[in-house]
């Protein structure tokens, strides 16, 4: 049983759209990037801008580190910003995980991850280069993320995985989603790319929350 190697520095870029029960679907886009802060740290940023076909609905950011506990464990924390741009509203996510990946096989791989977040809302003003830890409407929760990836040749790898917490957002455990995804890296290049569907749920009212669509590639620095 290994663990997955991650190189020391990653860049990704996705585009996605999102039909969406509440309000307006949406189409948005972020970059991520990955570095090895430390031999015993890395971190992370990211950053995504949301928009309607009228108007940019959403800001989002976040800083996360991890510290690799041991082969196949490490710990992160994260602390994520939405801004609500049209609402003049935000809030900040606080994140803390426990994350496990192995690979048994060479073809298969299995994640869990384990956490809590606590979330702090502001509805009175819009944070948009600041976190916010305003006490007006606070929200915490368990988080997780449990799933596996199949590698069916060199070149391509299908996964899925249930979960409450994305590359920038969380979101409670009655709000979970499924994910299936698509992973294709051309033989003898350093880059990936990828495609995913994502259907999030509300449960207390038993349907359907959010429809995601997403497509994007991953390459190394």
């Amino acid at each position: 049983m290994s663990a997955i190697p991650v190189p020391a520095d990653e860049v990704r870029f996705d585009v996605r759209y999102l039909s969406e029960t509440t309000r307006d679907n949406l189409f948005d886009e972020s970059v991520w990037y990955h570095h090895r802060l430390l031999p015993w740290l890395n971190g992370e940023a990211a950053v995504r801008l949301s928009e309607s076909l009228f108007s940019i609905r959403t800001l989002e950011y976040k800083a996360e580190v991890e510290w690799p506990i041991l082969s196949f464990l490490s710990a992160r924390v994260r602390l994520a910003n939405v801004s609500y741009l049209p609402e003049g509203a935000g809030s900040t996510n606080f994140l803390f995980l426990l994350r496990s990946e192995v690979a048994p096989i060479s073809w298969l791989t299995v994640h869990l991850a384990l956490g809590w977040y606590e979330r702090f809302f502001s509805i009175t003003s819009v944070p948009l280069l600041l976190f916010t830890f305003s006490r007006d409407q606070p929200d915490h929760d368990i988080a997780v993320d449990i799933g596996m990836s199949f590698q069916v040749s060199e070149t391509l790898a299908f996964g899925g995985s249930i979960a409450t917490f994305e590359m920038l957002n969380t979101f409670n455990l009655n709000n979970p989603f499924a994910l299936l995804t698509a992973d294709y890296t051309p033989e003898g290049k350093p880059w990936k790319a990828f495609a995913y569907i994502r259907d999030r749920l509300l449960l207390g009212f038993g349907r359907r929350d959010e429809l995601c669509f997403g497509v994007g590639y991953q390459l190394p620095l």
